[in-house]
């Protein structure tokens, strides 16, 4: 399996042993995904908060590793890309959790 976080190294930001995106990033490396036919497990958002402290917001964040979410949505890619779209003015970094 082709490691696609070198090909997004330099958009990654480290924080809290955690690997996050900007929301245009994010969509990028859900696209890329895509292409290489990863699946997309999940995405979790996060807020930075004061340059220093990471915060996890669960009520933006959404799982697709359970068997009936691959079942109900049969275009996990644009499902994720659609949920940043959503949420893409506020600021949040997301961590793709993809296989």
């Amino acid at each position: 399996m082709l490691n696609i976080e070198n090909e997004f190294n330099n958009k990654i930001i480290f924080k809290s042993g955690l690997a996050l995106l900007r929301a245009e990033d994010a969509i990028d490396f859900i696209n890329r995904c895509n292409q290489l036919k990863y699946k997309i497990l999940g995405i979790d958002s996060f807020k930075i908060i004061d340059d220093k402290r990471i915060q996890p917001l669960i009520e933006f964040s959404i799982d697709y590793s359970s068997t009936t979410n691959m079942v109900l949505r049969e275009n996990v890619w644009d499902d994720a890309c659609n949920f940043i779209y959503s949420v893409k003015d506020k600021g949040f970094l997301f961590e793709i959790i993809y296989e």
